[in-house]
């Protein structure tokens, strides 16, 4: 970086008296590594100002700003934190002075926004933690607080400079291009650009077409095609018990603990394997689970060339399995074998659709602006795409609509950057291994697809199969959520840029340059434009009547649709407006035929520049097909067109920023039948595994959800309960507090936040609170933040700052004195060991709300059946997920600590032996909060 800076931080003294005092303020140049360092003398209410060996004492506030903008000189100013910078500029301006100019001012936060997308929360703090440098902690704790974080901020802004030389010239030209040319990171970016220019060739592995620069995707060898062997039980067993028994041992880079429960799954998975059967296994916590499936699966898959699928729950998981498990399986194993990692399409971003969203920046919004060099930046980094490594905000998220992977505007092998695409790379990987890592919805979305989205595999193991039923529920289901909908349609008509307008101008323009296919597509587009307008009109029109007729205006929650109520008066408007929009959709639906049929006849063209108007246009057409299967699935709600004992229609309503948000479901009632039909009849062998699938230590419930009661009776299903090797009764604690508030009553709020204080003051932070609602999560972050700060705890809640978890579970992990809040995914897959984690509280039992509109539909089915849905259905899965959240305290042999559980219904009622019958035994106490606490003392502060 050939700029002149530099840094700047200052304390305020934050107490009433001195609230507008400087504390301490510090600044570094970059070009001489010279300070200024001021401190607030607080006996004669002045300061003290050190420069180089010159102290200047009992000096007024306009003697500091003078002698600190003397310092900067023509400088450019780096500012860690922008609201202190402010009041900093509000006091110099009420003494008469101009603040530098902002072109002139730059703060991390803008650099880590646009260089660092990694970083979503923005925060210095985390960023130190990411960059930093160890050494950094050593610093004299004597000297001022602003000194002290102007040597922890140092390696930070060395690494960002690290980044910025990293970036193609032509990325920081399209940034430049961008950006708002008053502001110092503008100022910052020309000065790179100038470095740029003098550098010869590109960066290693960037690509630039379009004027795109990107990373080259991640790709595999070609599948070596060696000879498959017949394998036997005998030779998968010894291969396993050569790892048990040898490998693993001898193994010094991992740690390594003999656990027979580990070697008795994988000795089971090996069989059903070789068997073409089905087992369904429960793995308790610190089994080794993962390898204790990935290790017979990728024997049998490179000794006999047959693939097999490895498919789980959540991204945290897959990524686990991809980046520590197999690696582990590489080092241990003697047989060689290919691993990829697959996930959903839309995971991934499409190069095309970026470049040309970047192009036609000028007809964004300014918050869409601001996500395009976060975006630029990231390309020319990762290997694969996948919008995982890139966090997002609620408007990004937006944005990555328009840029991700989509089967509706994929032109395949016209597109450009076909050769460099990352979800072909992904396919590519995936198409050369012998063991792929997906997800249960990558699963469902091939059975749907006809077998077209993954390779062909007859070997299918399922972990977090405790989900497969929520799965399934969601994939063969449909939902639409409104806003979005919305939102694409007033990009389609309203936008200057990826609207339809934009599309027929560009259809003609291909037809001027002699492309005859495009003369038909552009006055076929202006009659989808058209069309589509009026289908605007009608959606607001049954819109209007929904909202006035159906859904209460003062009232959120979810409101089931039935047959009774679309047969009923009151529904006569709404119905009516519901068949005016089927009607205009029939006639876009068709008119999108022609267009297949139209723009198929430039298949045979082999110029570039067809291909590219073509690729714009498809962009534009994908949206509305978007559109219109959005529409199509609302209708199919509304006017509930399914058999209403198989499948359940609702719609949720939301208010946010006083505007109501809508979000359509359509799901199957019960989905065993749909899961035995569409993926078991076509797998030769399937292992469902999970830490949780028992209820009572039976699996029956699971068994018969999922439809495998059919494979069972014919003998077809093996089943196997390992038990944790963790010893609980030494390890952990259950203590219920008995004297909390009822949650029915007014005094709940604040007797909850007054325990949940009490106990994570108790536990120096170091613990986990799982809910089992978002509003009271947030009603108590509202109420204990500020309380737990000033006790030198911070929260880390689900929802906040960075959207993604495991980098929440990450910053939980780094801080001394933390508490993290989480609902729903929290209560499984985060696996945090040692002294990290040392207390779990559980606020209720994790009961489903039994008015949601899928849990009524079949608690009404299985009344009808003649059973009793608490039982049947309610209870045993909230076992389940009990059981996962639970789990989420001990996770190693040496961890100790204690749960505390709030809900009293889990010793006063019957029903709640079943919650603890169905986790490990351990000891349990009971008492006033007070007494609990004293009794679970040693548990969280001796190990």
């Amino acid at each position: 970086m050939n700029v002149d800076y530099g840094v700047l931080d200052l304390a305020f003294q934050e107490d009433r008296k001195n609230s507008g005092i400087i504390e301490s303020l510090a600044c570094y140049r970059s070009d001489d590594g010279a300070w200024l360092k001021v401190d607030y003398v607080s006996s004669d209410a002045s300061y003290q100002i050190s420069q180089e060996n010159e102290t200047i004492v009992s000096a007024d506030f306009t003697t500091v700003w003078l002698s600190l903008a003397r310092f900067l000189e023509d400088r450019m100013w780096i500012v860690i934190d922008q609201a202190r910078y402010r009041r900093l500029c509000d006091d110099v301006d009420a003494i008469g002075y101009a603040p530098p100019s902002s072109t002139l001012v730059v703060t991390i936060a803008e650099f880590l926004r646009y260089f660092t997308p990694e970083i979503a929360s923005q925060s210095v703090k985390d960023a130190v933690k990411q960059f930093g440098q160890l050494a950094s902690q050593s610093v004299d704790k004597s000297l001022s607080l602003a000194v002290r974080r102007l040597y922890f901020i140092r390696p930070v802004i060395a690494h960002i400079f690290q980044l910025l030389d990293a970036i193609p010239l032509i990325t920081l030209q399209t940034i430049a291009l961008i950006m708002d040319r008053e502001t110092g990171l503008y100022a910052f970016v020309q000065a790179q650009i100038d470095v740029a220019m003098t550098r010869k060739g590109l960066p290693s592995q960037v690509n630039v077409i379009h004027d795109l620069a990107f990373h080259q995707a991640q790709r595999l060898e070609e599948r070596e095609e060696i000879e498959a062997i017949e394998a036997d039980e005998g030779t998968l067993q010894a291969l396993l018990d050569q790892v048990f028994d040898e490998t693993l041992a001898d193994l010094s880079s991992f740690a390594f603990e003999k656990r027979e429960g580990q070697r008795e799954m994988a000795k089971r998975v090996s069989d059903v394997l070789l068997q073409a059967q089905s087992l369904v296994v429960q793995a308790g916590t610190g089994t080794g689970k993962s390898l204790g499936y990935l290790y017979p699966a990728i024997l049998y898959a490179s000794l006999t060339r047959q693939r097999v699928v490895v498919a789980t729950h959540t991204v945290a998981l897959q990524e686990q399995l991809y980046n520590k498990e197999i690696p582990i399986a590489q080092q241990t194993l003697s047989v060689p074998f290919k691993s990829a990692l697959l996930k959903g399409r839309s995971n991934y971003v499409c190069l095309r659709k970026a470049a040309n969203y970047v192009h036609g920046y000028a007809a964004l919004s300014r918050e869409e602006q601001q996500f395009l060099p976060a975006l630029l930046t990231w390309l020319t980094k990762t290997s694969y795409g996948d919008r995982e490594e890139i966090a997002l905000n609620a408007t990004d998220r937006k944005v990555w609509n328009l840029v991700q992977s989509e089967t509706e505007s994929c032109i395949s092998k016209r597109c450009p950057f076909f050769q460099d695409c990352y979800y072909f790379a992904a396919r590519q990987r995936a198409f050369q291994a012998d063991l792929i890592i997906t997800n249960h919805s990558l699963v469902l979305s091939d059975v749907m697809a006809d077998h077209r989205v993954l390779p062909s595999h007859k070997h299918l193991i399922l972990d977090e199969a405790h989900h497969l039923e929520e799965q399934a529920t969601k994939s063969f289901g449909s939902e639409v959520k409104l806003d979005e909908l919305l939102y694409r349609l007033d990009r389609l008509l309203h936008s200057r840029q990826g609207g339809l307008r934009e599309m027929e101008q560009i259809a003609i323009a291909g037809s001027a340059r002699g492309h005859e296919a495009f003369s038909l597509i552009a006055p076929l587009l202006g009659k989808i434009n058209r069309q589509l307008h009026e289908g605007e009109k009608d959606l607001q029109v049954w819109l209007d009547a929904f909202l006035r007729d159906f859904v209460p205006n003062d009232e959120d929650g979810e409101f089931r649709i039935t047959k009774d109520i679309v047969q009923s008066e009151s529904y006569v408007t709404i119905l009516s407006a519901a068949e005016a929009l089927a009607n205009r959709l029939d006639t876009l639906s068709g008119m999108l035929a022609d267009y297949d049929r139209f723009s198929s006849e430039i298949d045979s063209l082999s110029s570039g520049e067809a291909e590219q108007t073509l690729g714009l246009i498809e962009d534009g057409v994908g949206q509305v097909r978007h559109v219109l299967y959005g529409c199509l699935t609302l209708l199919d709600v509304v006017m509930m067109k399914h058999e209403e004992d198989a499948f359940v229609g609702w719609v949720q309503s939301m208010t946010f920023r006083a505007k109501k948000q809508l979000v359509f479901f359509l799901a199957p009632i019960m989905v065993g039948s749909l899961l035995a039909s569409a993926l078991y009849e076509k797998r030769q062998s399937l292992i469902f595994t999970s830490a949780t699938l028992t209820v009572h230590q039976s699996l029956h419930y699971f068994i018969a959800q999922v439809g495998l009661t059919n494979l069972q009776q014919l003998g077809m299903v093996q089943e196997l309960i390992v038990a944790s090797p963790f010893a609980y009764e030494r390890q952990a604690l259950i203590a219920i507090p008995d004297d909390l508030a009822a949650p029915e009553t007014e005094d709940y709020l604040l007797s909850l936040c007054d325990a949940i204080e009490k106990i994570v003051v108790l536990a120096k932070g170091r613990t986990l609170v799982l809910f089992t609602s978002y509003q009271l999560l947030l009603a108590v972050h509202k109420e204990l933040a500020d309380r737990l700060l000033l006790r030198q705890i911070r929260i880390f809640a689900q929802g906040f700052e960075d959207q993604r978890r495991t980098h929440l579970i990450d910053q939980f992990k780094q801080t001394d004195r933390a508490v993290l809040f989480g609902v729903q995914s929290f209560w499984e897959g985060i696996d945090i060991k040692g002294d990290d984690l040392r207390c779990l509280i559980i606020v209720k039992l994790p009961f489903d709300v039994p008015t949601h509109p899928i849990v009524k539909a079949r608690s009404d089915r299985l009344t009808r059946m003649g059973k009793k849905p608490f039982f049947d259905y309610a209870l045993p899965q909230a076992v389940i997920r009990f059981t996962q959240g639970v789990g989420r305290l001990i996770r190693a042999k040496d961890d100790r600590g204690v749960i505390f559980v709030f809900d009293q219904r889990i010793r006063t009622t019957s029903y709640g032996k079943t919650f603890l019958r169905s986790i490990p035994a351990m000891p349990m106490v009971t008492g006033s909060l007070l007494e609990v606490c004293q009794y679970a003392h040693p548990y969280l502060t001796s190990l």
